[in-house]
């Protein structure tokens, strides 16, 4: 069901990303870390690379993350799309937790859909950001598991915060 309405998820994810890039235009510009009670609407396009089948493939990965007050910890929901040999979506609850202001770790334990059926899966992923005028732009790295298969992506991770 979700498989057949990829197409307009990513448009919809992708109009909200460019909504939120053109707020950002209004944060003050010296700003530059992550503040708190904020909502951090977030896009990845990645390389992943499926273990099993040893092929490559595209990766998106969307997400809106709220951060908690003054803490270093964030909650969120997240979708993932793997375009390839097996198409696949996974969406999940995101556990995030920033040691340091540009470094973030999140941790997505979620439900895999594709053609045939649907599986438990979990996603963990470390992204470095870089503030550029209210977008935070940066370096993303990521592990996901299915009972299916196990995928690695390597992306740039882009986001704002509102």
């Amino acid at each position: 069901m979700l498989y057949k309405h990829s197409v307009g998820i990513i448009l919809v994810l992708s109009c909200l990303l460019v909504t939120a890039e053109v707020r950002a235009g209004d944060h003050d510009e010296h700003h530059h870390g992550h503040g708190h009670n904020t909502i951090e609407m977030g896009l990845s396009n990645a390389v992943a690379f499926t273990l099993g089948e040893k092929e490559f493939a595209y990766g998106l990965h969307t997400h809106a993350i709220y951060t908690f007050g003054e803490t270093q910890f964030a909650l969120g929901l997240g979708y993932e799309l793997i375009v390839g040999h097996h198409t696949h979506h996974t969406i999940g609850p995101m556990f995030c937790y920033r040691p340091t202001d540009p470094l973030n770790f999140c941790v997505s334990p979620g439900v895999l859909m594709d053609e045939h059926d649907v599986a438990f899966a979990a996603h963990i992923e470390a992204t470095y950001e870089f503030n550029l005028h209210g977008v935070h732009v940066g370096p993303t790295v990521g592990f996901a598991y299915s009972p299916e298969e196990m995928h690695i992506s390597v992306g740039v991770h882009t986001g704002v915060e509102f």
